[in-house]
């Protein structure tokens, strides 16, 4: 009975939330960072609280199912509580501005472009060549076809790359946002030719260079989601250069289902072969794997961290509730690994969504304030992307997939550092002409 009682209640709030957030965005007609962020974390931890209680009785936990169950269920409750409140405040009713369409570039904009790719393209070589980076691919192809032979690749891997000094750290943060911001903005100058004095050439030529770097070191890491993002990335950047940047609208009025539904189809169906392939299995047996890895298994992990804290291991306090490694730094504290041996016996890293984290920090309280501070750096990330015109403002989003996603599965500290959550639009405000109070005007059209 009290389960069926939280599956209610959880499904009303969750649905209820979504429904308000995009409700919102297509009113004002804008896509917003903190509602779209969120609406996905809701999707990936909310909405599969209910398979808690399957994924507790697997490991034989089935008497404490229900307890977990509450507790999940009042960690995403706060949650939602906190962004609906940051949603509500005058923040977020920002002036209207009308952008000119054929605004000219300062040069200082094309400095940015031009040093991020070289760290970028410098930071991928000097891991790829001088960190086995290479010697890791190949291991990594012969593995494919047997998962457990996969799995061991990639813990061998990992465990490999923990060794400080192999220049993994700006290798992440160059393949996750730094590169896939040039990619959309090479994209953005190719299909805009009036903004840049450049060829189109040229700008395709760095869009290949970026893909490919990024697609090496992806496969490197052997890590399924990051060639899944990679995939979404060329999907976006050919209906950017399709339709010439402007999708924010075909995605809130939902113009032109088509275009949507292809761009879904392509990521699914490429995910579901990359599954099948890291498998061994067929098409569907793939696409299967992908549900259960984006529905049960994310329910199942993040419901280790409600059971084991603080029953077996107590609360970490509350800087740890920002972030959490894969293996503990130090006696005191607990790691990914540490986590998944408590509860299942078998070493691996279990990561689960930042608000498990938090929990894991300072049990409620720490759920509120991880949710405190993720909701003022999307807040701040969405003051500034109001400010771009309409193309822009849609590549300001789509440069924040990858910490969007991470916020379902790591810590807030790696979605932001090392995923680009919000960091990656202040980022990309450098490398655009910021827009001047001339130019802050009642919006007209469909800007």
């Amino acid at each position: 009975m009290a389960e069926l009682l939280v599956t209610l209640l959880n499904s009303i709030i969750c649905l209820l939330y979504i429904y308000w957030s995009v409700r919102a965005m297509v009113v004002v007609g804008k896509l917003r960072l903190l509602h779209l962020s969120s609406v996905i974390v809701v999707l990936f931890n909310g909405i599969s609280i209910p398979f808690l209680g399957l994924s507790t009785s697997i490991f034989n936990k089935a008497s404490s199912s229900d307890e977990v169950t509450w507790i999940a269920f009042w960690s995403m409750s706060l949650f939602i509580f906190i962004c609906s409140v940051f949603q509500k405040q005058k923040f977020y009713k920002l002036p209207k501005i009308n952008v000119p369409k054929n605004y000219k570039r300062k040069f200082k904009a094309n400095l940015w472009f031009w040093f991020f790719l070289v760290i970028g393209i410098f930071s991928i070589l000097r891991f790829m060549i001088f960190s086995n980076g290479l010697s890791f691919m190949g291991s990594v192809f012969s593995s494919l076809g047997n998962i457990e032979q996969y799995y061991l690749t990639r813990l061998e891997i990992g465990e490999e790359l923990v060794v400080p000094g192999r220049g993994l750290g700006w290798a992440v943060i160059s393949a996750n946002y730094l590169l896939p911001m040039i990619s959309f903005l090479s994209i953005y100058y190719a299909c805009n030719r009036k903004l840049s004095k450049k060829s189109q050439v040229l700008y395709w030529i760095i869009w290949v260079i970026s893909i490919l770097l990024m697609t090496a070191f992806y496969i490197t890491l052997a890590h399924r989601f990051m060639i899944a993002y990679l995939l979404i990335i060329i999907a976006f950047c050919i209906f950017i250069y399709r339709y010439n940047g402007n999708l924010e609208l075909y995605f809130l009025k939902w113009k032109k289902p088509y275009l949507i539904l292809s761009i879904i189809t392509l990521v699914v169906t490429g995910l579901g072969y990359l599954f099948s392939l890291v498998s061994g299995s067929s098409l569907l047996e793939g696409i299967g794997f992908l549900a259960e890895r984006t529905v049960l298994i994310p329910a199942g992990t993040n419901s280790f961290y409600y059971y084991l804290f603080p029953a077996r291991f107590p609360y970490r306090g509350l800087l740890g509730s920002f972030n959490m490694s894969g293996i503990s730094l130090n006696s005191n504290d607990v790691g990914f690994y540490d986590v998944a041996e408590a509860m299942t016996g078998l070493r691996y890293g279990a990561n689960a969504s930042f608000i498990a984290i938090g929990y894991s920090g300072a049990g409620l309280l720490g759920v509120g304030v991880v949710s405190v501070v993720y909701c003022l750096i999307a807040s701040c990330a969405d003051r500034l992307l109001n400010r771009m015109e309409p193309r822009l403002r849609f590549i300001g989003i789509l440069i924040n997939l990858y910490g969007i996603i991470g916020l379902a599965s790591t810590p807030l500290n790696a979605s932001v550092v090392s995923f680009g959550f919000g960091v990656s639009s202040f980022i990309f405000y450098f490398l655009i002409k910021r827009i001047t109070k001339n130019d802050q005007l009642q919006q007209q059209g469909n800007v």
